[in-house]
């Protein structure tokens, strides 16, 4: 059996950044593909791939996670921020679509007494990305999945 779309594919995948350092390493993940959020240069990459083969690739950042845009990387005034003083350079800020700023994530990037200055940006925008990855299963969506564009197994 290929990987195609309407299938359920469990992986193994690596991500790297142009210094070979791993910004994400996966076992056992399953997918819809096609239908889970996969980027669509990878599922290129990956279409007919065999059970027990392994193949990398390498996306380039304008069709991984895009440039890094720095109209996401925004100053917070403190009033907008429950518990202000949690916050140091390195933690996740999220923000909900009742506070300031609508449902988003990011890192706070520095920090002053009146702001934090808080970046949005995907954590891997403006990287190459050196993708591995391993085929382990593949399975025919059921209909109830491709109905609901879920995969039954691994969900809670």
């Amino acid at each position: 059996m290929l990987l195609t779309f309407n299938c359920i594919a469990k992986v193994n995948y690596t991500m790297r950044d142009d210094n070979g350092d791993i910004l994400e390493n996966k076992k056992n993940v399953e997918l819809f593909f096609g239908i889970d959020n996969v980027l669509s240069e990878t599922l290129s990459h990956i279409e007919n791939m065999k059970i027990g083969e392994v193949r990398s690739f390498i996306l380039q950042k304008n069709d991984a996670f895009g440039d890094v845009n720095s109209e996401l990387i925004v100053s917070i005034p403190k009033k907008h921020i429950d518990n202000f003083d949690f916050y140091e350079i390195g933690t996740y800020l999220s923000v909900g679509e009742d506070d300031f700023y609508d449902n988003l994530s990011g890192i706070v990037i520095a920090k002053d007494s009146e702001s934090l200055t808080v970046d949005f940006n995907h954590p891997f925008a403006g990287k190459t990305i050196y993708y591995t990855i391993e085929l382990l299963s593949i399975r025919k969506a059921t209909d109830f999945e491709m109905e609901n564009r879920i995969s039954l197994k691994n969900r809670s």
